[in-house]
């Protein structure tokens, strides 16, 4: 769809949505009122009974997909919120020396770099940056390290096992967040519902224009205004669609804040 081709467009949903209920209007009044599919309609009427079920499915329809979009972004939220955790962890983590502690704050900050301008701007999350994975491996990297050369001198602080189990946990806890936020943007969404959502909407347009066939100027008001509705209805439900994609994008404000407080 328009904003998945462009998806750095802020304000490609709006304009996908805005050509899908175009697109619908124009194809149900050329049915309706160009075509002689409908004539029938001039002298029996049409029943107001099989609009309202033919826009009840539509609205099951988009309620579906709407709540399921929903939950996939509040879920993208929480991670976020999760992995800043796991980045405060692992900044606070309780180390014998000041060369330990900024060993992982270099870490961090390559860590945080590369996932803010590298992942999240250029690739939306949806490619993973080598750098990051770098990132990752330095800090799983200090504590074994720090260990070894713990054993092998009396002269170098020992690192207890409490605050290495905290630290590895909380490495752990990192690699899941992040590996949801890459999953959630590389998912593609099926664009079979997105086709199904508009024939249904079609459906419902030309059921409400039969019900005016034998009066086209009296149609044009109630059309325009259901024409509306739906638009609305394609806008609520797509904004959620991407999370990291639009006007409701999430941002990677509070991990900004974090490298902003290291740097």
């Amino acid at each position: 769809m328009l904003f998945e081709i462009f998806p750095h467009l802020l304000i490609g949903p709006i304009l996908a949505t805005l050509s899908w209920v175009l697109l619908i209007g124009v194809v149900a009044w050329c049915l309706v009122f160009k075509t002689r599919l409908f004539n029938r309609f001039v002298d029996v009427p049409f029943k107001s009974a099989i609009c309202t079920i033919l826009n009840i499915i539509f609205i099951f329809f988009m309620a579906f997909m709407g709540s399921e979009f929903h939950e996939v972004h509040k879920s993208a939220s929480f991670h976020m919120v999760k992995e800043r955790a796991a980045i405060n962890r692992l900044l606070h983590a309780d180390f014998p020396t000041e060369a330990l502690n900024r060993k992982v704050e270099l870490s961090v900050q390559k860590y945080l770099k590369n996932v803010i301008d590298v992942e999240w701007r250029e690739n939306l999350n949806g490619q993973e940056s080598v750098a990051v994975q770098e990132a990752i491996l330095e800090l799983s990297q200090i504590v074994p390290e720090a260990r070894k050369e713990c054993a092998s001198s009396l002269l170098v602080p020992c690192i207890d096992s409490l605050t290495a189990a905290n630290y590895f946990q909380s490495i752990d806890s990192l690699r899941e967040a992040r590996d949801f936020r890459l999953s959630i943007g590389t998912y593609e969404r099926e664009r079979l519902r997105y086709v199904l959502c508009v024939l249904l909407a079609l459906n419902a347009a030309v059921a409400v224009l039969t019900l005016y066939r034998n009066d086209k100027r009296a149609a044009v008001v109630p059309f325009v205004m259901y024409g509306v509705s739906v638009w609305i209805t394609f806008l609520i439900v797509v904004l959620q669609a991407k999370p990291y994609v639009g006007v409701r994008a999430i941002e990677p404000t509070i991990l900004e804040h974090v490298l902003r407080q290291i740097q």
